[in-house]
């Protein structure tokens, strides 16, 4: 085989590949959305059996719709760390750029460490708390949160924002990276080159939490990409 017919077969097989990537993100998008509208979800008509089944299953789910700020026990800034103050071991930590690029809605392990040493104010955070990148580069995009489930105390660098709660970690992970909550995370929001939110944007945030003992099952729980 030539090698520009090699070149060609191994761009097709990429340009397919991402295609494929892409069409399994929106599916797995919409059915993530799908599960977590409730209230909404019998005008998504389907001849599947499977989904009527769960039609039938989530409109039985005595759902309450509220903000942030009542869903949170407490809600702070992280503190700054600088790149050049990222050791190879130390305390784990976590810099708001790393919730774009490195963290999908959860994670165990933090992928930087520092030695709090070198820092001034410290601010912590726990198995179970939510983090909110309040500082990005698209309107789209801003607040992107992950929740972190690791068993370690570990640091929030600068423009993150932690929210402390007492629901399903996991559950208001996914919550919050559906359409409809990116979309209130960007309201008002003006495009530039740098985009910013805050804290009291983030408490107007309206998510559906169902009784505590519902967010555990499986259905409530789709597994990312």
């Amino acid at each position: 085989m030539k090698l520009s017919a090699y070149w060609t077969i191994s761009r097709n097989l990429q340009r397919n590949l991402q295609r494929n990537l892409q069409q399994e993100k929106k599916q797995y998008e919409y059915y993530r959305d799908l599960l977590l509208t409730f209230d909404d979800y019998s005008a998504h008509n389907s001849d599947r059996q499977t989904d009527r089944q769960t039609d039938r299953q989530t409109r039985k789910i005595a759902v309450q719709w509220l903000p942030l700020g009542e869903i949170a026990t407490d809600l702070y800034r992280g503190s700054g760390i600088r790149r050049d103050q990222i050791t190879e071991n130390g305390t784990p930590c976590v810099r708001y750029g790393e919730i774009y690029t490195t963290y999908n809605i959860w994670f165990d392990k933090c992928a930087s460490h520092t030695d709090e040493t070198m820092l001034g104010t410290k601010k912590y955070f726990e198995h179970g708390d939510i983090l909110f990148a309040i500082t990005g580069e698209s309107v789209e995009d801003i607040a992107k949160s992950c929740v972190y489930v690791g068993s370690e105390k570990c640091l929030a660098g600068g423009d993150i924002v932690v929210m402390k709660h007492n629901q399903n970690p996991k559950y208001i992970a996914y919550a919050l990276s559906t359409a409809n909550a990116r979309m209130q995370k960007s309201k008002g929001k003006v495009k530039s080159k740098v985009v910013h939110t805050n804290i009291p944007s983030i408490r107007n945030i309206i998510i559906p939490v169902p009784p505590l003992r519902r967010t555990t099952t499986h259905r409530l729980h789709p597994r990312p990409l």
